[in-house]
């Protein structure tokens, strides 16, 4: 018997409003080659009962429950350890993929075969998508572009041997997939797949401003680790200017974020205490 194409994985934790919703969007793609893993990471409402219910319509599904509740990222990483595809595509179980989502995603990676990561992304009128970038193009385009890597995991897919090559995903809380795309995008070609394959139940403006700063901390400490790591694809002279600018839109876009209201000075304070970051970086 044959692997399967690709492996949609849902997480879920206590996801019982929406992960029935998830799993018909993925039963209902035109593309028919793949496994799906739910592993639940030891929900105490009804999400594994919704889970079994669907399973037992379609024996494409495989659940797998954590006795104990492991995290986010360790979940996600038991669940790729457990995935048979060439590729793995995350769904997170508050989003749902339209139809046809699959099938973009695989057509453009198998176009691309030395990729290691599929982004999803607008058309910047640049160029048209889809089309790869090598990795100094891509710490470019994230570090002095605006976030290039910032995407979602529902937003990606990526190619099982390059995960593995760069040891998945690490117990890194809110930005794990940040820290994986940097050391897939410092080994393998990225690329970029047309957007608005998938659909998000979250809304936005609910998270704690006191999260967002936890948040923006983790984001600055993985971006800089990343440049800091042997593998980063940019020259080494490239890589301290790089820091250097990184560090003054990083503390231009915090104040500017205090501005807009999404924390108060006591976080922004905080901010800038646990990155080491100062306000006179922003005219550096």
């Amino acid at each position: 018997m044959t692997n399967p194409m690709v492996t949609v994985i849902t997480t879920s934790y206590n996801s019982e409003a929406h992960i029935g919703t998830a799993i018909e969007s993925v039963l209902n793609q035109t593309f028919e080659d793949f496994e799906y893993l739910v592993v639940d990471d030891a929900s105490d409402d009804e999400t594994m009962q919704i889970a079994r219910n669907c399973a037992g319509k379609d024996r494409r599904i495989r659940l797998l429950r954590n006795e104990t509740n492991l995290g986010d990222y360790p979940n996600r990483h038991r669940a790729v350890a457990e995935a048979q595809g060439r590729y793995i595509k995350f769904l997170d179980s508050d989003n749902v993929l339209y139809p046809h989502a699959l099938d973009v995603h695989v057509r453009y990676m198998e176009a691309y075969p030395e990729a290691g990561l599929g982004l999803c992304k607008v058309n910047d009128e640049s160029r048209p998508l889809p089309y790869d970038l090598a990795p100094e193009t891509v710490y470019q385009k994230h570090y002095l572009g605006g976030g290039f890597l910032t995407n979602a995991p529902t937003s990606a897919i990526f190619r099982r041997s390059a995960y593995e090559a760069v040891g998945g995903f690490r117990s890194i809380r809110h930005r794990g997939d940040l820290d994986l795309w940097l050391r897939l995008s410092a080994r393998f070609p990225v690329v970029a797949i047309p957007a608005f394959l998938d659909r998000d139940f979250r809304r936005p403006g609910q998270e704690s401003e006191g999260n967002l700063a936890r948040k923006r901390n983790i984001t600055y400490r993985v971006s800089v680790e990343a440049l800091s790591d042997p593998a980063c694809p940019l020259p080494e002279a490239d890589c301290m200017r790089t820091l250097r600018k990184y560090r003054k839109n990083f503390v231009r876009g915090t104040l500017l974020a205090w501005r807009r209201g999404e924390f108060g000075l006591r976080n922004a304070t905080r901010i800038f205490s646990e990155t080491g970051t100062r306000l006179k970086d922003a005219l550096g």
